[in-house]
């Protein structure tokens, strides 16, 4: 298991709070390199087998909740962990991977040489840079904050694993950690392990 201290821009949660972040396995399309995004594939025998080493680790951590999200390849990796830990489960449509638009199914050199001056951008500005007819990091930072603000966030007083996708769970270091987004951009999730972090304190609700 991992563990990550962010640089935080305000307040931190209280130290009681407990929150892990996992990708999901192995997919056939990550195994050879193709943007899934929206789109998904079935998880590899290694896929199958970080999603198994995943619930034994969360249930060594005492997770309580899962918050996943909707794609098939999160949720099979999800519940194995559900049903290890007794835990629930809630399905967040926030946790989505980003979407790629027209880039999804082929590999970002495919993006590049199809869309020259849309590759020279992402170099400028990889975090505000949309995809072809798809998302920016800053869009799905922005998605995971306002999911989190329209209600008690869903790790509130008990130990959570979220499920979810390397590029959205760079962002919602950004949105709930308070990480700068160079930072961020910086990380990278193992599939099937779970990484500690403390999320900001929620902001006051009149």
């Amino acid at each position: 298991m991992q563990s990550m201290t962010p640089i935080a821009s305000g307040e931190p949660a209280a130290s009681t709070t407990r929150l892990w972040l996992t990708r999901h396995g192995e997919t056939e399309w990550n195994a050879v390199g193709r943007l899934q995004g929206r789109d998904d594939s079935p998880l590899t025998a290694r896929g199958r087998e970080q999603a198994a080493s995943l619930a034994a680790a969360a249930r060594a951590l005492g997770v309580r909740h899962v918050c996943a999200s909707p794609l098939g390849r999160a949720l099979a990796t999800a519940r194995g962990a559900v049903e290890a830990c007794g835990a629930t489960l809630s399905i967040h449509d926030a946790l989505m991977e980003v979407s790629f638009g027209d880039a999804s199914g082929g590999t970002v050199k495919d993006a590049a040489a199809r869309w020259p001056e849309w590759a020279l951008a992402r170099e400028r500005d990889l975090w505000n840079t949309r995809w072809p007819n798809g998302e920016s990091y800053a869009d799905a930072a922005a998605r995971v904050r306002t999911w989190v603000d329209a209600a008690s966030p869903p790790w509130t007083g008990r130990p959570t694993l979220v499920v979810a996708h390397q590029t959205v769970l760079r962002a919602f270091l950004v949105a709930i950690c308070g990480l700068p987004f160079e930072r961020a951009l910086a990380e990278t999730f193992p599939a099937g392990e779970p990484v500690a972090v403390t999320p900001l304190a929620p902001a006051p609700r009149d």
